[in-house]
């Protein structure tokens, strides 16, 4: 890339819940320094929530970057709407070329209500992006279950987007030593936009296996029809430490608990063994499952986006092909415990 490094205003947002703020969205920081290596512009967090500026001041210090902070008890739960407000002044006040929201619910509907306000570019589910020779930035995002790859390239600024979790990764090691906390408190009007969030139910802690399993069943939308996932759960119980996950397809459909969803918007995961039983391979789910150390795919399209990711690609029915695998994994067995 010819001349000196790029040097852009970037604003980063995290994602928070209450005095929380989301591990990944540290993410961030590691697609600002690639869209604006040099020192010369201004990389920042915006950290909205409640009671927060003890935690804001660490994650300051650990990644390194000043952070804007406003807590405020309309931030008690997520808030995208107050989000957006905060970050509208913000960009008032400071000229940012690139606002980065993490693609979660949160931060995609934060991400929308910036967009609309400011009349900046949106871009979702940004997964990468490069810098060419002539220093136009390419952000590529997957479409079609991640069968295709589409650029784009904005022509304006500001630009928002939002960043699959995962797709940039970020080691807090290469850092090195912590520095100082660096932060700004800054003053929120008003507690919410047309309403107020009241409250978040926690899941059922008994889902929280597929997050300490050693070997996952995942099922997708392919397994066909909600009484196959007896299939699934059948596979599962053959292994010690084994649990039964799904796409967020299944979830929709209410025939697992979001609890169980693996993806971007779900849990991730790094199994032993992943085994996913009719899942396409949409790059919000890849992002959940791809640090397993052995994938396992099933799909009867050999198209599939989840073979670019799977150790074992099996181009099979789900429905006759668990039960093979099932039988003779049994007999397996049987005949080693019989010697």
């Amino acid at each position: 890339m010819k001349g000196s490094p790029l040097s852009y205003n970037i604003l980063m947002i995290t994602d928070t819940t209450g005095n929380r703020i989301a591990a990944n969205s540290a993410e961030l920081s590691v697609l600002a320094e690639q869209l604006s290596p040099s020192s010369g512009g201004r990389k920042c967090f915006l950290i909205c929530g409640r009671e927060i500026a003890e935690r804001a001041g660490a994650f300051s210090a650990q990644t390194g970057f000043h952070a804007y902070v406003a807590d405020s008890r309309g931030f008690r739960y997520p808030n995208p709407a107050l989000t957006a407000d905060v970050v509208v002044n913000l960009i008032e006040e400071t000229p940012f070329d690139y606002v980065c929201f993490l693609h979660t619910a949160a931060g995609c509907q934060a991400a929308a209500v910036t967009a609309a306000k400011t009349g900046a570019v949106c871009i979702s589910a940004v997964n990468d992006m490069r810098i060419q020779e002539n220093r136009d930035i390419i952000f590529q995002r997957a479409l079609f279950n991640g069968k295709m790859v589409m650029e784009t390239r904005p022509v304006n600024r500001p630009v928002v987007l939002t960043v699959l979790p995962g797709a940039f990764s970020y080691d807090p090691n290469d850092k090195g030593q912590s520095a100082q906390p660096d932060i700004t408190s800054i003053k929120v009007e008003g507690t919410s936009d047309g309403y107020q969030p009241l409250e978040i139910t926690s899941a059922d802690d008994t889902d929280a296996a597929i997050d300490k399993a050693d070997i996952i069943i995942a099922a997708g939308r392919g397994i066909g029809s909600e009484e196959n996932l007896e299939l699934v759960n059948r596979m599962a119980r053959l292994f010690p430490n084994a649990a039964v996950a799904a796409s967020r397809p299944l979830c929709d459909l209410k025939w697992l608990p979001y609890s169980r969803q693996v993806g971007a918007t779900g849990k991730t995961v790094a199994p032993k063994l992943y085994l996913a039983c009719g899942i396409s391979g949409a790059q919000q789910h890849l992002y959940g499952m791809k640090d397993s150390q052995c994938i396992v795919a099933v799909n009867t399209d050999s198209n599939a986006a989840i073979f670019s990711v799977a150790d074992f690609c099996i181009v099979a029915d789900v429905t006759a092909f668990l039960p093979t695998l099932a039988d003779m994994y049994e007999k397996q067995r049987n005949n080693q415990s019989d010697t």
